[in-house]
């Protein structure tokens, strides 16, 4: 969804064309109503500044107090990248990260992308981090109340409509 300073930003306008994968929800005059599908969110998202690494890790530490909040004990994150799993490691190093990540590696538009993702991941680290500490500690934590959930997933994902 994007207001009306963010689609003039954007220059989209009754005149713009939907891209190829989106589509910009339109008033029955054809001006854009803000809503923008798929591939339509990038005319406005490439706009928006990246996120730092104190940025993300910011977030994350966020996000768990209110994941903690509201007792949710898990998050999936999809699309990250290795400054995004370095946060994730950041704050897991803390002992700050008391919520189970699944994270998705964004893989990129093609299938060559997500070869190049699955070649350069931190796959030691994460097939480490899956199998969560061993049996005497878990029973350990878990006996003086004190359980903590780890990142505990890395999978890769495509976006697109390669084969």
């Amino acid at each position: 969804m994007a207001n009306s300073v963010a689609l003039r930003l954007a220059g989209i306008t009754r005149e713009t064309k939907d891209p190829p994968a989106g589509t910009i929800d339109r008033n029955p005059d054809g001006t854009p109503t803000g809503v923008l599908k798929e591939d339509a969110q990038g005319l406005v998202t490439r706009l928006i500044p990246r996120a730092t690494a104190a940025d993300e890790e910011r977030g994350i530490r966020e996000l768990v107090k209110g994941f903690n909040a509201e007792g949710m004990t898990g998050v999936k994150d999809p699309g990250i990248s290795a400054q995004s799993w370095a946060a994730y490691q950041r704050v897991l190093a803390d002992s700050a990260l008391s919520v189970r990540v699944f994270a998705l590696w964004s893989g990129g538009s093609s299938v060559e992308d997500a070869r190049r993702v699955i070649a350069s991941a931190p796959r030691r680290r994460a097939r480490t981090r899956a199998r969560g500490p061993p049996p005497d500690q878990r029973r350990r934590e878990a006996v003086h109340g004190r359980l903590r959930r780890r990142a505990h997933g890395v999978g890769c994902m495509t976006s697109g409509t390669g084969t």
